[in-house]
């Protein structure tokens, strides 16, 4: 406990510099909106770029920002390599899709020079789709409060998973910021199935590292769009929502049948693989090196 409260004690110091990065892909939509935020706090700006053809670098370079492409392997390999790029004594971030409210800009900057008195920032996110609010959009409900701002020496995926990934022990002596994020997770249909396809993949391809035993991904196959439907439309409230509530319920059930039914069907062929690379069986050899068998002499 003592490293943590001599680190607290420095990071009341004023002038502190803040670093703020964005991972992009063909993100132009809503990039001028959060850089536009951004500046208004940030000493350094990066935009972690995996190969965006669309304006996404213009309206980075409009603002700026130091833009570095790096190919992307997983969520947590991307987010470990932006926080390497920061130099500020503070890291945030948001995603390409969450625009940070004025009044989180104001504060932000405001705390710069009167101090943090928490090395981890908890930040209200309020969830859009199809535009209006939403009490839930798989895999969380609306608001929640993810780890957005954190004292450099703390921003660690070491444990983290691949995707849907948190900073080492992010909720450990957090304060909650209640001045908001918009998230603004898709506006139409075409957004959602490219989202369901790409993170499902990525989802299973993690569940098959872990491996994860196939009885129970038949029984997560089976069972998952009950699930969803007690969970997302019953528990979390998405029936509130109206028809825009049956429709994230039933994206909430299609990734998690997705999901489990992408890893299974990857669980088979990787043990499909396997048998087929398994070399076959030598005869048993006998002293005079020929293969014991019928009709064939024993020493």
């Amino acid at each position: 406990m003592a490293p943590l409260l001599h680190l607290e004690s420095r990071v009341r110091a004023s002038g502190i510099r803040i670093s703020s990065y964005v991972l992009t892909l063909n993100s132009e939509r809503y990039l001028p909106q959060i850089l536009e935020r951004l500046t208004e706090f940030s000493d350094e700006i990066i935009i972690v770029d995996s190969g965006s053809t669309d304006r996404t670098r213009q309206h980075a370079e409009s603002y700026a920002c130091r833009f570095v492409y790096h190919p992307f392997e997983n969520f947590r390999a991307q987010r470990e390599f932006a926080t390497s790029l920061c130099s500020g004594e503070f890291v945030f971030f948001c995603d390409c899709d969450e625009i940070p409210s004025v009044a989180l800009a104001q504060w932000l900057r405001s705390q710069k020079h009167a101090g943090f008195s928490h090395v981890r920032y908890r930040i209200r996110r309020d969830w859009h789709a199809f535009g209006r609010s939403v009490h839930a959009v798989y895999p969380t409900q609306s608001p929640d409060y993810p780890t957005r701002l954190v004292h450099r020496s703390v921003a660690t995926y070491t444990r983290s998973r691949e995707v849907h990934e948190n900073y080492d022990d992010h909720w450990q002596d957090a304060q909650i910021i209640e001045h908001p994020l918009l998230h603004i997770t898709f506006e139409n249909r075409a957004e959602l199935v490219a989202k369901l396809r790409r993170y499902t993949k990525m989802e299973a391809l993690d569940l098959v590292r872990k491996r994860r035993p196939m009885p129970l991904l038949v029984f997560k196959v089976l069972t998952s769009p009950i699930a969803g439907f007690l969970q997302w439309y019953v528990r979390r409230r998405g029936c509130l929502d109206s028809t825009t509530g049956l429709l994230l319920y039933a994206y909430a059930a299609a990734y998690k049948l997705l999901k489990y039914a992408r890893a299974l069907k990857y669980s088979l062929t990787r043990v499909r693989d396997a048998t087929e690379r398994t070399p076959p069986r030598e005869p048993d050899q006998r002293s005079g090196g020929e293969a014991a068998g019928p009709g064939k002499a024993q020493a």
